[in-house]
């Protein structure tokens, strides 16, 4: 079951399944020997051609504009909205001190409650399922532990 978990987050995430020379399947291609892509075009991966207009830790990034750059991206390109956003553990902190998002916030109070309720973000935040997926870890035969998602990344799923 960890093997199907792993691998699931790595395709979700990379688009593809990392594997080093024992057949140990890894988080990263970091010491990786053997590589499953799933072609997934170089176009819908990192800043998604171009919809994605600067990095989000910065405070006046349009991330709502950014969301729905992507949403109609998504819906030229395979016709299917985007529904769910599987997030690191920093995307919260970028988008709840966001210039843009909270003069969303600011006008949808109980929005805005529900963000400072718990350490995630709020469901339906701009029509999307969030999914905290830096949750999600292991840990190595040394005790160390991994985490299954990067700390910056999303990845949005139709």
């Amino acid at each position: 079951m960890n093997t199907r978990i792993t691998s699931l987050a790595s395709l979700l995430r990379y688009g593809e399944i990392y594997i080093d020379s024992n057949g140990n399947l890894l988080p990263t291609s970091s010491s990786a020997t053997v590589t499953v892509p799933f072609n997934i075009p170089a176009t819908h991966k990192n800043q998604c051609n171009a919809n994605i207009s600067a990095s989000w830790a910065n405070v006046n990034t349009d991330i709502p504009g950014d969301i729905n750059r992507l949403q109609a991206y998504s819906l030229q390109e395979t016709g299917m909205p985007l529904t769910t956003a599987m997030y690191g553990k920093n995307v919260r902190k970028y988008i709840s001190t966001n210039d843009y998002v909270l003069d969303y916030l600011a006008r949808t109070p109980g929005m805005q409650a529900e963000f400072i309720k718990d350490n995630t973000i709020p469901q339906g935040l701009f029509g999307m399922l969030w999914v905290p997926a830096w949750t999600a870890s292991y840990t190595k035969d040394d005790d160390t532990k991994v985490s299954l998602w990067p700390a910056n990344a999303v990845t949005f799923l139709p």
